[in-house]
């Protein structure tokens, strides 16, 4: 527990301190990414989860007008699927997405700057799940206005601020090059990662909203027979 907490404090300050001390195995007082990753996530996620159960009062989703029930039901399902990974799963969907697409955006803007994909990824995983903390702002905003669920790109706007933010503020951090170059190689590497996060996340959002719709039909077809 002391090794996180000394980890994330570090991570706002002098991130490549952290990032740097594993890639070098030189210090091991900062905690290792993965295991850092599962316990800082899981973690806000159990908050955010236990918070809705007991006094969130959010708007359910509603059946969207379709003349197609079984179409209606998919849509439903989908639409429950997006607005968890935009809230309550928020740092499920960043471990699992944004990540992955902020190392891949890396690749490209950060060449010089870092040596290959595993040094993206490690630099991201530690730099993303420090960001995953500012996901508690969701409880304070839901509490005060829960409406803001029902729409799609008000939600992924918000849950993008709240990671984005800290993201840049600890790239910002990370690298000693202060030139406006470097900047928009630090710009352009979180717009894409976000773009490539919002499209993946919709496309999950389907496949899993379709897996649950299927699910529970055969379930039903099952009871039935």
């Amino acid at each position: 527990m002391k090794n996180i907490i000394v980890t994330v404090l570090e991570l706002f300050t002098h991130p490549r301190n952290v990032v740097d001390s594993f890639l070098s195995r030189q210090n091991r007082k900062f905690s290792h990414p993965f295991p850092f990753l599962a316990g800082v996530c899981l973690f806000v996620a159990a908050i955010l989860v236990v918070s809705n159960w007991l006094f969130l009062d959010l708007p359910s989703v509603t059946l969207p007008d379709n003349e197609n029930e079984t179409v209606a039901q998919i849509q439903l399902w989908v639409e429950a699927v997006s607005r968890s990974m935009a809230t309550t799963y928020l740092p499920i969907s960043s471990v699992f997405i944004l990540i992955p697409a902020l190392s891949v955006s890396g690749l490209v803007f950060f060449r010089n700057e870092l040596n290959g994909f595993y040094d993206n990824l490690i630099l991201n995983t530690y730099i993303v799940t420090g960001a995953t903390l500012f996901s508690l702002l969701w409880l304070p905003i839901l509490l005060i206005y829960p409406e803001v669920v029902i729409n799609n790109s008000a939600r992924f706007t918000i849950a993008i601020a709240m990671l984005g933010l800290p993201l840049l503020w600890m790239y910002h951090k990370f690298f000693p090059d202060k030139t406006p170059i470097s900047v928009i190689r630090q710009l352009s590497t979180a717009a894409s990662g976000f773009i490539l996060y919002i499209v993946l996340s919709g496309f999950i959002s389907g496949i899993l909203g379709y897996m649950i719709f299927a699910i529970r039909r055969i379930a039903e077809l099952s009871g039935q027979g």
